[in-house]
């Protein structure tokens, strides 16, 4: 599993990078070379351990590796 964490307050154009980091998991994810992947932004540290938990978790449906 590898996890794209990005801790960030305000920026403005979060949602745009978001919204590109998540279409770029999806692909990564679609081709399977690479292992799973999953993109999360905590905006508190506080927050980061249970982000990093919950992406840990397996997905509901699991996909073979090639």
């Amino acid at each position: 599993m590898h996890l794209i964490l990005e801790v960030k307050g305000y920026d403005e154009l979060q949602e745009v990078k978001a919204q590109a980091a998540r279409k770029w998991v999806e692909a990564v994810n679609a081709d399977r070379t690479y292992g799973r992947w999953a993109y999360v932004v905590a905006k508190k540290p506080a927050d980061v351990k249970k982000l990093i938990s919950d992406a840990a978790q397996p997905p509901h449906e699991e996909i073979e590796p090639r």
